[in-house]
């Protein structure tokens, strides 16, 4: 099993811990006696986070502040009757974890669930894909020469990364059209061109990158391009 850094509760997964745990931001950018903090993200069970708030023990590194004061500037919400509505995302690990400094919470902290990935497709690896093409040559009355040409590309879905998570790995099927046109005079210097790409002109996702916690869990998308006309005229000197 292998820990997906983009995906640490594994939503959407059968890992997935998401209903019971929360995910925390780290704060700050020392080693204090653990394994924390140097912007990573980490996860706390949900009731350990219920009882640290009931217990007044809810700290997250922050004085003079009430739990209830500290944990609406932590981003989580409380309703009028102190019932917790959305749980905090960040705070500073050193204040969770139980081995930690004098004043901590007791609150174990994980690096994420282990996801397994035996089985899974390899990534960037469609099941299937294939490419028809056509052409034809033409020979005109005066001595011109047409090449029409079309081809059809498809390629079934497939996964940007190894844990083929359908949260965020997956790259759905896609396919394209292309067209083109040659003209070759009788007598001349120069061939002509004509070309349509992506002639229906589809949004075909063909890649993701997922980033880790450490760089912001951003994610990337490359396209194909839209249709695209146009003409190329080649002239010999």
């Amino acid at each position: 099993k292998k820990l997906n850094p983009f995906n640490k509760l594994a939503i959407g997964m059968p890992e997935d811990i998401s209903a019971t745990h929360a995910m925390i931001s780290c704060t700050v950018i020392i080693f204090d006696g653990t394994d924390a903090c140097i912007g990573t993200r980490f996860i706390v069970k949900k009731t350990d986070l219920d009882a640290a708030l009931a217990n007044d023990t809810y700290t997250n590194g922050t004085a003079g502040l009430s739990a209830a004061q500290m944990w609406v500037m932590d981003l989580g919400t409380l309703d009028a009757n102190g019932n917790i509505l959305t749980y905090p995302t960040y705070g500073d690990r050193n204040y969770y974890d139980a081995a930690s400094q004098v004043g901590s919470m007791g609150i174990e902290t994980i690096q994420g669930a282990l996801v397994s990935i035996d089985g899974n497709s390899l990534p960037q690896a469609p099941e299937e894909s294939f490419n028809l093409a056509f052409s034809y040559n033409y020979a005109m009355g005066n001595g011109m020469t047409l090449i029409p040409t079309a081809s059809f590309y498809y390629q079934s879905e497939m996964f940007n990364s190894e844990f083929n998570s359908t949260l965020s790995d997956q790259i759905d099927s896609w396919e394209e059209v292309n067209l083109g046109l040659t003209v070759i005079p009788a007598q001349g210097d120069w061939v002509a061109r004509l070309y349509v790409r992506n002639a229906t002109d589809e949004d075909n996702v063909t890649t993701k990158f997922n980033s880790t916690d450490i760089t912001g869990n951003y994610q990337t998308w490359q396209y194909r391009d839209p249709r695209t006309v146009g003409l190329e005229l080649t002239m010999d000197f």
